[in-house]
């Protein structure tokens, strides 16, 4: 289902959002698994962009704002680790402000160019079923283990932290449409907005 340039980053269940020590809930994050990975050995990779549509002008700019960004990340580290305050609040300050200079490109792509950002950047863009809870709003739903959840609520999920986001926006237990890849096809299941009691797992995708 996963063919193409996948690189396996963490697992994750929706528990974890407030509480990393928590096994599952609905939607959980382990350790990397090596196995899998993505191909291209360039920082960013911007022969995803171009593949992606996306015209020369537009790629550059965001390689732009990627690389300059991950500069400034290495120069805070080092003068963190060089004053010691690595770790320190002031630091995760810095380092979010640094962040969110990225965080920014969402509003400026459509929903397939961002799809190749992420994965020009080397982080995940997919969010695949891990396992599934027995008698969960999941189960009940049809959702198993190997589904790709490419999108919640008509709002495309890229990683775990969209999906848990998602599915606490809006008045609990509405129906809700879910959109899952399943060997390659594409289908819709229906769920009670909620925690939907599933151990999940991310990719970096081709498109």
């Amino acid at each position: 289902m996963l063919e193409k340039g996948v690189h396996n980053t963490s697992e994750t269940s929706e528990s974890d959002a407030e509480d990393n020590t928590q096994p599952v809930s609905s939607a959980m994050a382990s350790p990397h698994r090596p196995g899998s990975f993505n191909q291209n050995t360039n920082w960013f990779n911007e022969q995803a962009l171009m593949d992606a549509g996306i015209d020369q002008a537009k790629v550059s700019y965001i390689k732009n704002v990627f690389e300059q960004a991950e500069m400034d990340k290495l120069y805070l580290r080092d003068q963190a680790t060089r004053e010691g305050w690595t770790g320190s609040e002031r630091f995760n300050d810095a380092m979010k402000e640094i962040s969110d200079r990225t965080s920014e490109l969402r509003a400026q792509l459509n929903d397939d160019e961002y799809d190749a950002y992420l994965y020009a950047a080397g982080r995940s863009n997919r969010v695949i079923v891990e396992s599934v809870l027995s008698n969960s709003p999941a189960s009940n739903a049809g959702i198993q283990a190997g589904d790709v959840i490419l999108s919640y609520d008509n709002k495309r999920i890229y990683s775990w932290t969209d999906l848990t986001g998602a599915t606490s926006e809006g008045a609990a237990n509405t129906t809700v449409a879910v959109t899952i890849i399943r060997n390659d096809q594409r289908q819709q299941v229906y769920i009670p907005r909620g925690p939907m009691g599933v151990r999940l797992t991310t990719d970096s995708v081709a498109p």
